[in-house]
């Protein structure tokens, strides 16, 4: 017999975490955490997409929504000088 904690799980997994997979996959723009060096040229170029977490990496905070937001982040992409930020088309 399948337990009722059995059944919750197969049920949190597949409406939660699967939904949370489907909606990072989407993302235009990530950082990769490993290889921010904390320079402050992201934020700079693009304070609208990106913002410093505490003590820490650069962060999206907001997906592009127009093309100028995108070039932007495009840019700040490539003067990263570790190419820490990925724009995904």
């Amino acid at each position: 017999m399948i337990s009722k904690i059995t059944i919750f799980k197969f049920v949190f997994y597949f409406f939660c975490i699967k939904k949370m997979k489907e909606n990072t996959d989407n993302n235009t723009v990530s950082v990769n955490p490993d290889a921010c060096i904390w320079c402050g040229m992201c934020v700079a170029q693009c304070n609208e997409t990106f913002k410093f977490q505490w003590n820490s990496y650069a962060e999206v905070i907001k997906q592009p929504e127009t093309k100028q937001e995108l070039a932007s982040a495009k840019v700040a992409a490539s003067d990263c000088p570790t190419g820490a930020i990925i724009v995904k088309d």
